[in-house]
């Protein structure tokens, strides 16, 4: 389907059509949406959180809403405490929840570390305030880099006794020996490479910065 779509639009790229332009706009929201749920994202969460162990907690799990109901299974199996953080839950005060919002109620017990993670779907990017977070994994990112940029701001927030913050990103490495089309090869590069300049401008200042740096550009000249 991803191949199909790529097709489609080197095709229609080339045409000058103002309605063409629309047409390939969609058909690159619809692959994009594949690339946010491919299936080996789960197994590289698995790692992920292998590598953190049992007592992780401030962790925010960026997901899309096709990858929220595994994701929560996968915490729920290895006994970490997670909730939703959706657009479904209330923002109204309730008797429920001693006069606060669901909201409120799930942010609460998250900085009080009854809930080890939160499992959020794009809502966070709305101007709510965790500066208790400390760990992000992006599943699924943002293809808007404000929105992106707003989500790791939630991260790296300065908050007392928090000195530093963890951003797990992942991101879809084209398999370009599969691809026989060299125009298709090309877009696949300049999608790749714009990936990978996100990465080195969100690494800037990171403790990590000469190991990204050296990893990002290895993998650019292979």
């Amino acid at each position: 389907q991803y191949k199909k779509l790529t097709e489609r639009i080197t095709k229609m790229s080339q045409s000058t059509n103002e309605e063409m332009a629309d047409i390939v706009e969609f058909l690159l929201f619809q692959r994009a949406n594949i690339e946010k749920n491919a299936e080996d994202k789960y197994g590289l969460l698995e790692e992920i959180l292998d590598k953190i162990g049992p007592q992780i907690e401030d962790t925010i799990i960026f997901v899309s809403d096709e990858q929220i109901d595994k994701v929560i299974s996968i915490l729920g199996k290895r006994g970490i405490k997670a909730h939703k953080f959706t657009k479904d839950e209330g923002r109204s005060p309730s008797k429920e929840y001693d006069g606060k919002s669901e909201r409120e109620d799930i942010i609460e017990k998250f900085k009080r570390k009854q809930f080890q993670v939160l499992v959020a779907i794009k809502c966070l990017d709305e101007g709510i305030d965790i500066p208790s977070a400390k760990r992000a994994i992006v599943m699924a990112s943002s293809t808007n880099p404000r929105e992106y940029v707003q989500r790791i701001g939630r991260i790296i927030r300065q908050d007392y006794g928090k000195y530093e913050a963890d951003i797990y990103d992942m991101i879809i490495h084209p398999d370009l020996v599969r691809i026989s089309d060299p125009a298709l090869c090309e877009l696949e590069k300049r999608i790749f490479k714009k990936e990978m300049d996100r990465v080195l401008d969100l690494s800037a200042n990171a403790l990590n910065n000469a190991e990204i740096v050296s990893k990002v550009y290895k993998i650019l000249r292979e």
